[in-house]
């Protein structure tokens, strides 16, 4: 009976029983019923975020603060020291790459400019 569930909605779907085996919302519908469709509040399908508003606010704080007062010997700060600083000083485990996500999204950049040089006309 189960077999033929399979063999009638891969073929109406036209996808193999293998692919409708591994959906997770098919199984869910053979565990649960109906209630196994349902969506649920798990933010969006995607996982739980581990840094959360309050350690975005610690984020910017330490961020628009002055690196000296943390014990770093520099006057601005770069990515990798800030992650550093907020992994051993803060207890915040976030690599320089999700710290540059975190940043971008929060309309800061992280970037030094350029410099140029300026010369007089030749």
């Amino acid at each position: 009976m189960r077999y033929y569930k399979f063999v009638r909605i891969s073929s109406k779907l036209k996808l193999t029983i293998s692919q409708i085996k591994g959906l997770r919302s098919f199984r869910d519908y053979i565990k649960k019923g109906i209630e196994g469709l349902k969506i649920s509040k798990n933010h969006g399908g995607r996982r739980k975020p581990r840094i959360t508003d309050e350690s975005r606010e610690i984020i910017l704080s330490v961020l628009f603060n002055d690196p000296r007062i943390f014990g770093y010997l520099r006057n601005k700060w770069s990515l990798r020291s800030l992650a550093r600083c907020l992994t051993d000083t803060l207890d915040i485990q976030i690599s320089f790459k999700h710290l540059q996500r975190i940043t971008r999204d929060l309309g800061v950049r992280c970037k030094w400019p350029k410099l140029e040089l300026l010369h007089g006309k030749d």
